[in-house]
């Protein structure tokens, strides 16, 4: 798993994705806002599943959560709160598209392990 942020701040598990401006899907998709140690803020979104399992595990659970970037469809700066009526003010940018396989672990060349 990859540490993918420092805070992870609202779960959202129902989303209009016509207004946000994520392409549809039959999964749903769910929306988690991050904000970085430098203070960068930004939105991943994963299905709606995935994110209602995140919804349940933050609440049963004390520290940060870790999201394998896998499960990362999509990215956008900024909150929600923030993009303001055009919901084109930052575009989403693809991370690992559903049915996409992620690049297998490369070897560590300093590797001593037989």
């Amino acid at each position: 798993m990859t540490r993918l942020f420092d805070h992870m701040g609202q779960i959202i598990t129902e989303v209009d994705t016509a207004a946000l401006g994520l392409p549809a899907t039959p999964a749903g998709w769910g929306l988690v806002s991050c904000t970085e140690a430098t203070g960068r803020r930004y939105t991943i979104a994963v299905e709606a599943d995935y994110a209602a399992n995140l919804l349940a595990a933050q609440a049963a659970l004390t520290g940060v959560l870790n999201v394998p970037e896998q499960a990362v469809r999509w990215v956008r700066l900024g909150h929600p709160d923030e993009w303001g009526a055009d919901p084109h003010a930052t575009l989403w940018a693809p991370v690992y598209p559903i049915g996409t396989v992620p690049p297998e672990p490369t070897e560590d060349v300093h590797d001593d392990r037989p």
